[in-house]
């Protein structure tokens, strides 16, 4: 018997995101291109103390289709609760992030 039998439900399909690096904003819209005429629905993104993650997102945003999912991997560099609730609320607007986020119009 398969392992994920035993383990408990399978899938079918495995959700996959593109990824790149916390890069400036000319290359995260360069990078998200990439994903989109790749065929990728989702991409997630380092985030790193020397970037501007609002300036990320919305570059991505510039260039990204309806329905498209963000996701900003931090590895616990904001430190406290409070950067992390400042950066979701400044984000908020923007596309879809992580899934939680309305899908509002850019």
């Amino acid at each position: 018997m398969p392992s994920a039998q035993i383990l408990g439900p399978s899938r079918s399909e495995v959700p996959i995101a593109y990824w790149s690096h916390s890069f400036p904003p000319e290359i995260m819209r360069q990078e998200t291109k990439i994903a989109v005429e790749s065929g990728f629905r989702a991409h997630k993104f380092k985030r790193r103390a020397h970037t501007d993650v609002i300036d990320q997102v919305e570059s991505i945003c510039e260039v990204c289709p309806e329905g498209y999912d963000i996701t900003i991997d931090a590895n616990c560099t904001f430190g406290t609760p409070h950067p992390t609730i400042s950066l979701s609320s400044d984000v908020y607007d923007y596309y879809v992030l992580g899934g939680w986020a309305p899908n509002k119009v850019r």
